[in-house]
């Protein structure tokens, strides 16, 4: 099952230009702050840095999603593995790989959602991992080459706690918003026939099943419903015109009836079940309203007019019977109706 459209390419590339524009911002900083204490290599490291994000932004827009969080985070790493190297572990430039694996599994997710070439980030934080390690061995076996002052260090744990405190926050809870929406995405594609927009047979199954169960089918009628000579449509002016009028049948149903009423049970076959009804007259009454507006509507399909009638059977609901007992009902209703005439409802 296809949920692309949680996320699009569009907005992936958004998300994108974000993180690299925010980055970008980040390395003119450090840029400034190695440069005013005298930390040069960093200093140059960190030109190249900048050039590199400017240069994500064509990478982006050539929509090269896999490249760009690859390469981004190789620079982010040797970027902080050098940074603790000359300035020390104090500073804590490292606990950014631990925000960056956050990043990592988010853009795999959504890379696998939206279809296109992604990482695997699991490698990845791997060996993040390790540079991270590495750069904790070295520190305790190394004279640090540029030390900071007391208060530049403070002030670079609590940016870098920040950094990585907003980047699990933003990222997971963009997370936990495509997974809501795309369970609610599934569970919309589980329950609804994707061309009229109508319930489908395996919810309607499911909801007869449970009326039953409980008992909760005091008055409660199901109708079977059939467009009348529906091939004929399809055979004489193609399968378009089938679905238009699929659709346009669907519409109506759903004027007369609650959406949670109504079902596509297949084909040309369409079942309403409804428990509102206080006499036997009164579901007739509605089936037969439907029918009269289905007649008298106006089907125009680009161009043609189309006169469509429908046939329906009606059985309420008698205690012990199973729903398939129950639906079968309704069904020898619906052919008795075909075999005497059509565009008629019986009970």
């Amino acid at each position: 099952m296809n949920i692309k459209g949680i996320i699009s390419e569009k907005e992936a590339r958004m998300m994108s230009y974000a993180v690299s524009s925010c980055f970008f911002i980040i390395h003119v900083l450090m840029f400034i702050m190695f440069l005013t204490y005298g930390v040069t290599p960093m200093a140059i490291i960190n030109v190249f840095s900048m050039f590199y994000y400017i240069g994500t932004l064509i990478m982006i827009y050539k929509n090269r999603l896999y490249e760009f969080v690859v390469l981004t985070y190789f620079e982010v790493v040797a970027h902080m593995c050098m940074a603790t190297y000359f300035t020390g572990w104090i500073n804590e430039f490292q606990i950014t790989l631990i925000g960056l694996s956050i990043l990592l599994f988010f853009a795999e997710y959504v890379g696998r959602l939206i279809e296109a070439k992604h990482i695997h980030a699991t490698p990845l934080c791997i060996m993040g991992m390790f540079a991270y390690l590495i750069t904790l061995y070295l520190d305790h076996n190394h004279n640090i080459p540029y030390p900071l002052p007391e208060h530049v260090s403070y002030f670079l744990q609590a940016s870098w706690a920040i950094v990585v405190f907003v980047i699990t926050i933003a990222f997971l809870h963009i997370f936990v918003m495509v997974t809501f929406h795309s369970e609610q995405f599934l569970s919309r594609k589980a329950s609804q026939d994707e061309l009229t927009g109508l319930l489908n047979r395996f919810t309607a199954n499911n909801l007869l099943d449970d009326f039953i169960k409980r008992n909760e089918i005091s008055n409660s009628w199901v109708s079977m419903i059939d467009i009348d000579d529906f091939k004929k449509v399809n055979d004489t002016y193609g399968h378009n015109c089938g679905d238009y009028v699929l659709v346009t049948l669907a519409r109506i149903m759903k004027d007369r009836f609650d959406d949670s009423s109504c079902f596509r049970w297949g084909g040309e076959e369409f079942l309403i079940f409804d428990n509102s009804s206080e006499e036997k007259a009164d579901a007739y009454e509605k089936m037969e309203q439907l029918r009269k507006s289905v007649e008298e509507y106006e089907f125009d399909y680009d161009g043609r007019k189309l006169h469509m009638t429908i046939t329906a059977g009606i059985a309420f609901y008698e205690k012990g019977l199973s729903k398939e007992e129950w639906i079968n009902k309704a069904d020898i209703k619906l052919y008795e109706g075909k075999r005497s005439g059509k565009n008629k409802i019986l009970m």
